[in-house]
């Protein structure tokens, strides 16, 4: 069975991590979400995975709508979990990634869903371009 759950060991909580995210990492975007991404190394991560949720109060002034929408953009994940993982563990990488609402109205669960699972899917597509682009330098050593 499945694990659906979104435990504390897969939570980016990490002010270093973060910044390390945006400074090295890779950017997707599909509208209304932006992922920020950064294939890691790291031994010491428990999980394939680490992700954080964030809703600029720029655009929403009041904390019950950042709220909402990171609740939404939690659930979409939690839900497209268990496929990322298998992907992740089949390619042998670990990812820790940032999902930001980039959108300046209220969207609903649906379309907060569809975008995070092509963003999601698109970061997958990049990480086995990546292994194969390594793949190719290797054996041309």
């Amino acid at each position: 069975m499945k694990r659906y759950s979104l435990s504390k060991s897969e939570r980016l909580s990490s002010e270093k991590a973060i910044l390390k995210i945006f400074t090295e990492g890779y950017s997707l975007f599909n509208y209304p979400i932006r992922l920020v991404f950064l294939s890691v190394q790291d031994g010491l991560m428990m999980s394939s995975a680490q992700a954080a949720f964030s809703v600029p109060k720029k655009r929403f002034k009041h904390a019950v709508k950042r709220n909402l929408l990171k609740r939404r953009m939690r659930e979409a994940y939690r839900l497209i979990k268990p496929q990322i993982y298998d992907e992740l563990t089949q390619m042998n990488k670990k990812v820790t990634f940032m999902l930001i609402y980039a959108g300046s109205e209220e969207t609903t669960f649906p379309v907060i869903s569809s975008a995070v699972q092509h963003v999601l899917a698109d970061m997958i597509k990049r990480l086995r371009n990546e292994k194969s682009a390594n793949r190719l330098i290797d054996s041309s050593h």
